[in-house]
């Protein structure tokens, strides 16, 4: 039961048990039951629970079909929304094939928050591109430990260079490239 639809009965039907730490799951689970339960989701995405209200955030993005894409940016850019909930946002329109998924991913490079940048990464990961290179340079520049890290791997595997964490080179051997019109 991990993965595909889940009807929207079943959920109702565990409604009933879901109480304390087992809610997350429920909302979950909402999430997979498509349109019939966006009422449902819409009232736990305003949850003080930051867990349940990420949950119901990616439920939202992913089966709301007429709104869920621009719920998804609104949520993304509100730095007062907890930062789990940023991340369903952003993790929601990457699995929903937005389009506007990649740029949101970019932007995100940019963040305060260290989860929020690995999520970033992550997406990017999905379909590389040598587009990607001068932002993931930036951010082995400005980040550290795991973000840094996986910036690194990124880069590596986009270019095929084996530089290490350090931004100068990156960015030195990118101008190279440019300037010369070498991929």
């Amino acid at each position: 039961m991990r993965d595909g639809a889940v009807s929207y009965e079943a959920c109702e039907a565990a409604k009933s048990v879901a109480r304390g730490p087992w809610t997350v799951d429920y909302v979950r689970l909402l999430g997979r039951a498509g349109e019939e339960a966006l009422p449902e989701l819409r009232k736990y995405a305003r949850s003080r629970t930051d867990l349940i209200r990420a949950e119901a955030v990616y439920g939202l993005v992913r089966a709301d079909a007429e709104q869920g894409e621009a719920i998804a940016r609104k949520i993304v850019h509100d730095r007062s929304e907890p930062v789990e909930a940023r991340i369903a946002a952003l993790r929601g329109l990457a699995d929903r094939g937005s389009i506007v998924a990649r740029v949101e991913a970019l932007r995100q490079l940019n963040a305060e928050e260290a989860p929020l940048q690995l999520e970033a990464i992550e997406i990017l990961a999905r379909a590389p591109s040598e587009s990607d290179v001068r932002y993931l340079i930036d951010v082995v520049g400005q980040a550290d430990g795991r973000v840094q890290s996986d910036a690194v791997a990124l880069l590596q595997k986009i270019t095929g260079y084996r530089i290490g964490a350090d931004a100068r080179s990156w960015r030195y051997f990118f101008v190279k490239h440019e300037s010369e019109g070498t991929a």
